[in-house]
């Protein structure tokens, strides 16, 4: 038998309000499975940075899926905003 309560309380939600409560309940979700937090959940701090935009630069398979052109500065952004998630 599953959680009679879990998930969002949806009764008085806007459609243009759906991404932030599903981003809410997979935070809440991510806590209660103990995911590491980001980043630094997994032992990287900032002085990490250069390195895994180095490491990621080359990835042409992975980085040439992005819908957008993106290069060091992006993927720096990227991993700094990603060191912690809540």
């Amino acid at each position: 038998m599953c959680c009679a309560n879990a998930g969002a309380d949806i009764t008085n939600a806007k459609p243009e309000s759906a991404g932030d409560l599903l981003a809410e309940e997979i935070l809440k979700l991510m806590e209660r499975l103990n995911v590491p937090n980001g980043l630094q959940g997994l032992g990287y701090d900032s002085s990490y940075l250069d390195k895994l935009v180095e490491g990621t630069l080359p990835q042409k398979r992975v980085t040439g899926l992005s819908p957008n052109p993106a290069g060091a500065d992006e993927f720096h952004k990227l991993f700094e905003e990603g060191m912690s998630v809540y």
